[in-house]
């Protein structure tokens, strides 16, 4: 082994960080009253506003110098606020969730973050009404803990948390992400939240490819500059977003500046990606710590971990990731650096882009393109699928799914009005589908992701950042023409490949496969006794089909493996079970 490879496992010095308690946003109105709590604090100058921040405002400071204002960044905040009102949101970068008072006018205003790297949830229990950053912080006072029978539908049915304004409690409602709501305090009813961002689908840009790539990499390059304020590190998983961030930090940082990166290496059966580590990790020079996740780690953090999340998750990639924050907290980092919302921003949907060869009748170009991806008579059948009209593709996905998911009691769900949710790919009828996707990706699985390292990072008091999430970046790959996304060899991420030559070594910019944060699912089913007892717990939900999970509970006690899609079901109900013990849920 690499004499400066830090190797963290369980059993280590870093096994034992003292976790820092998290500090969330909480405001309760109660008799016309507010009260607000939260871990950055603002006042102005005649005491009449007051403002309470979770999250960082990253462009505080250019903010500042438009206001004539050089101060922390929730001042700078409550500054922009008075001078704009809730104009200011839009020109926020960074992650947000945050409350801003005016007693004189008896109004309050709450706002998320562009992309809800932040959660916003409000609740209403007896003559109060309460707003948290957390599930947590309104937990104490909900009079009943009931499941939210659409939110479990959703869970349940496609895996999805986060992507709507229902939570898995009935009680407890979100704010969307790139949304305010204000309030009049006299009548504390929460309105329909207002948008303010929402980017543009129907524009393109009349840009050549290079140019397209050229300001691709300005845009990235400046928001990479703008993150790394203070000492920041980086994830590595060894894929090209991750690695965008590591050489871009180098190249901003200098040769001499120590750079140090957080791995995770897959073992027990998941696919490593330690060689391209490797390979980033060289070319930049960083100082690399490398993570190797065990079960016993997972069963010590998994029950904490599900009241830091607050809701469900199905996979164990979030457990490694809580251990990575730890690990880097211990190494002395205070911020660290992800590739988070590169894959829903730039990410290879080819189903998508064939779809919008279909709708616009090139039928020729469709096929050509489809042979240059795996799988080529599948992928086309799904593009296919995509391609009809909106009517036809949600009934065949909608007979599809009863079939494909034998552990759902559809009729629990359908007697409490769970909707069936349409196909992912349902919201744009125009000829644009791969951007159209893109933007639900943003919108509809994305949160969850942010949700989970968000809280990961705030536990070992860390600061997460995301330097692919700005709106100007966001805004601008949006309105790319798709075959700069995925290029007509039916490569993905085709602009940002072409904007970091140069930068990131040709070895894994040339990469077709991708690993990403690999955790060996299928190998920890068989191995962790938590398993079998969760999924045995699972059964008696009544959502839930035991006649469905019967063969999976069977395979494990007897050690037979499972596939991978049939693992990942597994995880989703032991997640799921885990969640409603831990917070004590019902099940009307």
């Amino acid at each position: 082994m690499d004499s400066n490879v830090h190797e963290l496992a369980l059993g280590s010095q870093h096994a034992n960080v003292p976790r820092t308690p998290v500090t969330r946003l909480r405001v309760t109105i109660t008799n016309g009253a507010a009260t607000l709590e939260g871990p950055r604090r603002a006042v102005s100058a005649d005491g009449r506003r007051m403002l309470v921040l979770d999250g960082e405002i990253l462009n505080a400071r250019e903010l500042g110098v438009e206001l004539h204002a050089q101060a922390p960044d929730a001042d700078i905040l409550l500054a922009a606020f008075l001078a704009w009102g809730p104009a200011c949101f839009p020109r926020l970068i960074g992650s947000f969730a945050c409350a801003v008072l005016d007693s004189s006018a008896g109004r309050l205003t709450l706002a998320r973050d562009h992309f809800g790297v932040k959660s916003l949830f409000h609740a209403h229990h007896g003559e109060t009404l309460a707003f948290g950053s957390t599930i947590g912080v309104l937990l104490p006072g909900l009079p009943t803990r009931a499941v939210d029978p659409q939110a479990l539908r959703d869970f349940l049915v496609d895996g999805l948390t986060d992507h709507s304004r229902h939570t898995l409690f009935a009680g407890i409602r979100a704010v969307p992400p790139g949304h305010y709501v204000t309030l009049d305090l006299a009548r504390p009813e929460v309105p329909e939240p207002t948008a303010f961002w929402l980017p543009t689908l129907t524009d393109e840009v009349g840009l050549s490819f290079p140019m397209a790539a050229a300001r691709c990499r300005e845009l990235f390059d400046e928001s990479v500059r703008r993150s790394q304020v203070g000492r920041a590190g980086a994830t590595l998983s060894g894929g090209t977003d991750t690695s965008a961030i590591v050489m871009m930090l180098r190249h901003h940082l200098g040769p001499a500046a120590e750079i140090h990166t957080f791995s995770y290496i897959g073992e027990d059966g998941a696919v490593s990606e330690e060689p391209w580590i490797d390979i980033i990790n060289q070319a930049a020079g960083a100082v690399p710590h490398k993570l190797r996740f065990h079960p016993d780690e997972w069963t010590a953090d998994f029950e904490d971990l599900v009241e830091l999340q607050g809701e469900p998750f199905g996979t164990i990639a979030v457990s490694a990731q809580h251990r990575l924050y730890r690990a880097a907290a211990a190494a002395g980092e205070n911020v660290l650096l992800g590739g988070g919302g590169a894959d829903e921003l730039l990410g290879g949907h080819l189903s998508a882009r064939l779809a919008s060869l279909l709708r616009r009748g090139s039928w020729i170009a469709a096929g050509r393109l489809a042979r240059r991806g795996p799988r080529v008579w599948p992928t086309l059948a799904r593009a296919a699928a995509m391609a009809l009209p909106e009517r036809l593709s949600t009934i065949a996905a909608g007979v599809s799914q009863r079939r494909r998911r034998p552990w759902t009691n559809w009729a629990w769900l359908r007697d409490r009005g769970a909707a069936p949710a349409p196909p992912w790919w349902i919201g744009d009828s125009g000829p644009r589908m791969l951007r159209g996707l893109l933007w639900r990706a943003v919108r509809r699985a994305l949160p969850a992701v942010l949700r989970y390292e968000d809280r990961n990072a705030g536990t070992a008091g860390m600061s997460a950042r995301f330097p692919f999430l700005t709106p100007a970046l966001a805004e601008f790959v949006l309105s790319l023409p798709e075959a700069y996304l995925i290029a007509d060899d039916g490569r993905g991420k085709a602009v940002l490949r072409a904007a970091l030559r140069g930068l990131v070594p040709d070895a894994v910019l040339d990469r077709r496969d991708k690993i990403g944060f690999s955790v060996p699912i299928q190998a920890w089913t068989q191995r962790l006794p938590a398993v079998a007892d969760l999924l045995d717990a699972a059964q008696q939900i009544p959502a839930v089909d035991p006649r469905g999970v019967a063969p999976l509970l069977a395979a494990i006690r007897t050690g037979r493996p499972l596939p991978l899609r049939e693992s990942f079901v597994v995880w989703r109900l032991v997640g799921l079970a885990a969640w409603a013990r831990r917070f004590n849920v019902t099940f009307a």
